[in-house]
């Protein structure tokens, strides 16, 4: 989700202080760094019906393609291994 929903959430949800949610929030990787490791990215800027919403479509949507033997190979594995090469 977009920053000011993240600490907003943190501080609603944990009694966090302004300061603690930010703290909490720079120690941590931004999507944008993570989504090449992964197959989806789900935006979770609106309320929990509408996520799990897109959660269960997603979901559907790999069974459907695994099914027809058409999962392609998760985004992880080459991403890893890129990962490892750089070091």
């Amino acid at each position: 989700c977009e920053p000011d929903i993240a600490r907003r959430r943190l501080m609603e949800r944990n009694g966090f202080s302004a300061d603690e949610a930010d703290q909490r929030l720079a120690s941590q990787r931004a999507w944008r760094d993570r989504a090449s490791a992964a197959d989806v990215v789900i935006h979770n800027n609106g309320g929990l019906a509408e996520f799990q919403g897109r959660v269960s479509e997603e979901f559907a949507e790999a069974v459907r393609l695994w099914r027809a033997g058409r999962l392609p190979e998760s985004a992880y594995y080459g991403w890893w291994e890129r990962r490892e090469g750089a070091g």
